[in-house]
């Protein structure tokens, strides 16, 4: 399935820098490699999927503005690639990134902003800080509740998270 998903994602590419008079510098373009480096990292090629987060970064900055949405998903995902190395404060910086951006431009309880401070909790539980972890989940829980209701899957899973960290403290 992630072989199928690869091919038709760098098809799309391929053709979107092909045809599109922007080619490679379209937001459209970095969307397609960002979707591409989540398949990757979900494979486990780290490294190929850093290069195309950073191509998608590097078009989003230069076509949207850095402070951009777009770039704090972009953001987000090298700091799930840098977490995956364990690189943790270099994951952290990126989230933080994504954070602030996401909190600068978007509505209080937008999901990807509670997305975010999910990523940034679950850094904190591979870094055994488990409080902080707490507050950040908490967080998270609180905006998914607030848009989505209780019974949402999201919600759930973020309930189970703090059912899970409660254990460790």
């Amino acid at each position: 399935m992630a072989a199928v998903k690869l091919a038709e994602y760098r098809r799309a590419l391929q053709k979107q820098e092909t045809t599109h008079p922007d080619g490679a510098n379209s937001p459209t373009a970095a969307n397609l490699h960002d979707n591409i480096g989540r398949v990757l990292l979900s494979s486990g090629d780290v490294v190929g999927a850093m290069q195309h987060h950073k191509a998608a970064l590097d078009v989003h900055e230069a076509t949207l503005g850095p402070d951009h949405a777009a770039c704090a998903a972009s953001c987000q995902y090298i700091g799930q690639v840098l977490q995956k190395q364990k690189d943790y404060v270099g994951a952290r910086q990126q989230y933080d990134r994504a954070a602030k951006i996401r909190k600068d431009k978007l509505m209080k309880n937008h999901p990807a902003i509670a997305q975010t401070y999910t990523c940034i909790g679950m850094l904190l539980v591979a870094e055994g800080k488990y409080v902080a972890a707490m507050d950040y989940i908490k967080q998270a829980l609180a905006m998914e509740e607030a848009v989505f209701g209780p019974s949402d899957k999201y919600t759930q899973a973020s309930r189970d998270r703090v059912a899970k960290l409660q254990e460790y403290i």
